[in-house]
């Protein structure tokens, strides 16, 4: 009963991390008119507005009505999938360590679900889901690169780390729960590398919002990984 509680006061202490920490609340602002003009030096990084009020103008943007969108209208899916496999194997990994401290059969079938879940949703959200990029810049690239290796290692770390978990519900080994915790974990700060790494490409390269450096649905290959980037721009 004393581990059920801890594993509901843990999910809690952590969906409501996430939260707080993905969504925090933001104080409101005045609106301005349009006729105001900022006299400022504009980044690289922030010149990416250009390319999106291209299509969509400020009035357009603010008349929209406060609604959910359609599926179809979203760029890409990827930030729909992407928070599954971040939330479960960080949780499967701590679930992991506990279970090496004080070990349960609940606790143990409850982590192989959480990496489980977590594995396929790494697999989804890193190839069916995948978008691809186009005329983004050399540095941009760089970190593009950088999420999507720290993707591969997510995926590989939880597909190792369930199946060792599998073994070790049907045959109990120390030595394996240990190997089990150490892969999961890993997997965890593996994920959480490449949710920076996206981070950084949306919020200060700019791309994926409104479909900015994106190609649209339907566009290339389904499986989004085999596809070979445009060369950057310089």
């Amino acid at each position: 009963m004393k581990q059920l509680r801890a594993l509901r006061l843990l999910v809690f202490l952590l969906v409501n991390f996430h939260i707080s920490y993905a969504h925090p609340g933001h104080p409101k602002k005045k609106p301005q008119p349009d006729s105001t003009r900022h006299n400022v030096v504009m980044s690289p990084a922030s010149q990416v507005g250009d390319r999106i009020t291209d299509t969509i103008t400020r009035k357009q943007v603010q008349s929209i009505a406060p609604m959910p969108a359609p599926l179809a209208d979203y760029p890409t899916y990827h930030p729909m999938v992407v928070h599954v496999p971040i939330m479960l194997l960080i949780l499967a990994g701590l679930l992991q360590l506990i279970a090496l401290v004080k070990p349960s059969r609940p606790v143990h079938g409850l982590t192989l679900l959480l990496a489980a879940g977590g594995t396929v949703g790494a697999y989804v959200a890193s190839t069916l889901v995948h978008p691809h990029t186009s005329g983004i810049s050399q540095a941009a690239q760089l970190v593009l690169e950088a999420h999507e290796l720290y993707a591969d290692y997510s995926l590989w770390l939880g597909g190792f780390g369930t199946l060792f978990k599998a073994i070790t519900l049907w045959q109990p080994l120390k030595w394996l729960e240990t190997v089990t915790a150490a892969a999961l974990v890993c997997a965890g700060i593996a994920v959480g590398l490449a949710g920076h790494q996206g981070g950084v490409l949306t919020y200060q390269y700019g791309i994926g919002p409104r479909g900015a450096y994106l190609e649209q649905h339907g566009e290339g290959h389904a499986d989004g990984r085999e596809h070979a980037h445009p060369k950057a721009t310089q």
